[in-house]
């Protein structure tokens, strides 16, 4: 049954700060008008018994008068302050403030200011961190932020200068497979086209349940019973005129029982699935030896596979298959005798063109970052 319970709020005098009682339409301490003020309500504020009060409260909200901004009772004609006509002024706002975490019944005797009201349940209370720990880990988050700028600044500058060849190194690979025969096991539903059965037997794959017939057992269930109330509260309304209205309602409590019942249970045997296993091969090409390349100063070249062309599609056949290559530059500088090992330039890495004219002795323009990469390169005016 739901149940409406009137409480008086409070509000803070603008002028001096004090907290006055909801009713009181002047600062008890300063005399300044209640004006257009901020509501607070109390969960633990003085309830309103009296049925006149009661009446009042629920009346209607109070109005503000827009000359001398004085609050005047709903019922009020004219303004108590400067006689201005009702008409003239603005009714103050009725508002839903949701339900408070007193709403299980338990008063936390907290004021709340009259706006919805977010429950503190789940929120986690952080112990503070000292001044010193705090300071020092500003301190090392931005001392690494700025290092990370530096390093970055570093390598976003570029400083030219004249660098010489004065070393090479490449290497080239290629894989050689060979067509096989290679064995495989696996169900009948799942062998590839083109495999040649070797060898098949029926194994089990699963199985199945199969209902044989029902079981009269005793089994053990939960029901929820009530066994009472408990008044909660299920909103609070700001009626515009210093008072608050709770609404409140019976909520039934359960609890979980524990009842035994006699019933009917399926009785399953299981049943083996039977399927087909089969030792199958299929011809695949198998990665069997890789030729290797190396050299300086020599033009690149691929390694011999003794690979015929063409490629014969047979058992014992043999192909080229995956290529790899790479190359290697040192470049020193004819400004301090530094020296630079490239395996890329920039971001890219040094094709077989670039490395081809990249000959020992010859002299480039390169662009190096304040870090020491290479981002660019370009042949050296004579």
């Amino acid at each position: 049954m739901a149940e409406e319970i009137i409480r008086e709020g409070s509000w803070i005098c603008p002028n001096c700060r004090t907290k006055n009682r909801g009713a009181h339409e002047k600062c008890t301490a300063c005399g300044a008008i209640r004006g257009n003020v901020q509501f607070i309500y109390e969960e633990n504020g003085q309830q309103i018994t009296d049925e006149a009060e009661k009446a009042r409260a629920l009346g209607g909200a109070d109005w503000v008068c827009p000359f001398c901004a004085d609050s005047n009772p709903f019922d009020a004609t004219s303004c108590k302050g400067c006689s201005a006509p009702r008409s003239e002024g603005k009714q103050r706002e009725v508002r839903n403030l949701g339900a408070t975490p007193a709403s299980s019944g338990q008063s936390a005797g907290t004021p709340r200011m009259a706006e919805p009201v977010i429950p503190a349940e789940g929120l986690s209370t952080a112990r503070p961190v000292s001044p010193a720990v705090a300071w020092f880990f500003k301190i090392g988050c931005g001392g690494i932020l700025l290092l990370l700028a530096s390093l970055m600044g570093l390598e976003c500058m570029t400083w030219s200068q004249v660098v010489e060849v004065t070393g090479l190194a490449w290497e080239r690979t290629i894989d050689v497979e060979e067509l096989k025969a290679v064995r495989h096991e696996d169900w009948s539903d799942r062998m590839p086209s083109g495999g040649r059965v070797l060898n098949r037997e029926e194994k089990i794959r699963s199985y199945r349940d199969v209902l044989i017939g029902h079981q009269e057992v005793d089994e053990t269930y939960t029901e929820q019973q009530q066994v009472g109330t408990r008044r909660v509260k299920t909103g609070v309304q700001d009626l515009g005129n210093g008072r608050f209205k709770e609404i409140w309602s019976d909520e039934p409590v359960y609890k979980d029982v524990q009842k035994r019942r006699r019933v009917m249970k399926p009785m399953y045997r299981q049943e083996p699935v039977y399927g087909t296993w089969l030792t199958y091969e299929t011809d695949e090409w198998v990665k069997v030896d890789t030729k290797t390349a190396k050299g300086t100063t020599e033009l690149p070249a691929w390694p011999p596979t003794g690979v015929t062309q063409p490629v014969e599609n047979r058992l014992g056949a043999r192909r080229e298959g995956a290529k790899t290559e790479s190359y290697k530059v040192t470049l020193t500088s004819s400004k301090n005798g530094k020296a630079y090992d490239i395996t890329e330039i920039g971001s890219k890495k040094i094709d077989a063109a670039t490395f081809e004219k990249m000959r020992p002795g010859t002299k480039w323009a390169a662009g190096i970052s304040g870090l020491g990469n290479i981002k660019e390169l370009a042949p050296a005016a004579p």
